[in-house]
């Protein structure tokens, strides 16, 4: 159950503004609200030439990012509502902590379906680590060590991208020493915060992300703590999304050789740390959030 309905954000829009299905786009005013919660700048390309001339435009959006980044030939502006961050409330402060004892295995990633450029990355972890000491699923299937008994639910292919989205495998997580996170779309200069990376901080799992550019920047405003005590995480600020995956492989390869219950204090502060973001800082990002909607609607 979602807290921080999106309901009060759809009440304020609709007595300003029409609301377009973005999947279903037919006619439009010259201002509307176009309503989209997942990869906002990959949908955007594939529908702006659909609008037309568009007078002024509000978009409800599941990711963030400031107009200036994104030039969609119109006026618009971004109401940002983060759908999967509200969508783990409830969740995260359930699930069992990770622990940080010897692990069967030296990392995990859950990948899901294929999208540029994990196909790429996938190749070069399978290289590098020939052993398969690890847990790599991709596209459903399995591509080291067995994972099976350790998943709580079972996906095949196609349901891959959305049944998995509020599944929580813990003693898979459990039993790898770190996770390695391919974010949504790592080409986009939007932040997409999703289950992928959530799963991680909820539990107080050790993790590196392979998300957009200032992809840490984002989280750390949103009250999280990551592992810069443990591996340099300035790859983070480079621009270039195959430059950044680039210097995250060499901090990957440091991971893999990292004594992990060496820094278990530290963890276990972060671990703390993040836990308190999920139970008490997310009401106060809802309702700031929410804030901003309607500040914006009262310029229409």
């Amino acid at each position: 159950m979602v807290n921080g309905p999106i309901s009060p954000f759809l009440d304020l829009i609709k007595n300003k503004l029409p609301i377009v299905d973005v999947y279903n786009i037919t006619e439009h005013p010259d201002v509307f609200c176009l309503d989209m919660h997942m990869e906002s700048a990959v949908i955007l390309k594939k529908i702006m030439p659909k609008l037309g001339k568009v007078k002024k435009m509000y978009i409800l959006s599941g990711s963030y990012w400031k107009p200036d980044d994104i030039d969609l030939g119109c006026n618009y502006e971004v109401i940002t509502y983060s759908h999967w961050l509200y969508a783990w409330i409830g969740i995260a402060d359930k699930a069992p902590l990770f622990d940080f004892e010897d692990k069967s295995y030296k990392f995990c990633s859950l990948v899901g379906k294929d999208r540029y450029p994990r196909q790429m990355w996938i190749n070069h972890l399978l290289r590098k680590f020939p052993n398969k000491d690890y847990i790599l699923n991709f596209q459903g299937k399995m591509l080291a060590q067995d994972s099976s008994t350790l998943d709580n639910i079972v996906l095949s292919k196609k349901e891959i991208t959305h049944r998995q989205g509020l599944n929580l495998p813990f003693d898979l997580l459990n039993s790898c020493n770190f996770n390695i996170v391919f974010e949504t779309d790592v080409t986009q200069p939007d932040f997409f915060l999703t289950e992928k990376t959530l799963r991680s901080l909820a539990i107080g799992q050790p993790f590196v992300v392979y998300g957009q550019y200032n992809f840490y920047k984002h989280l750390h405003h949103l009250g999280f703590k990551t592992y810069d005590c443990v591996i340099n995480e300035n790859f983070d600020n480079t621009g270039s999304f195959s430059e950044r995956a680039h210097h995250l492989f060499k901090r990957v390869e440091t991971l893999y050789n990292t004594d992990w219950i060496k820094h278990k204090d530290l963890l276990e502060d972060i671990q703390q740390h993040n836990r308190n973001v999920f139970v008490q800082g997310f009401k106060k990002q809802y309702e700031k959030e929410l804030d901003h909607c309607s500040k914006i609607l009262n310029t229409v």
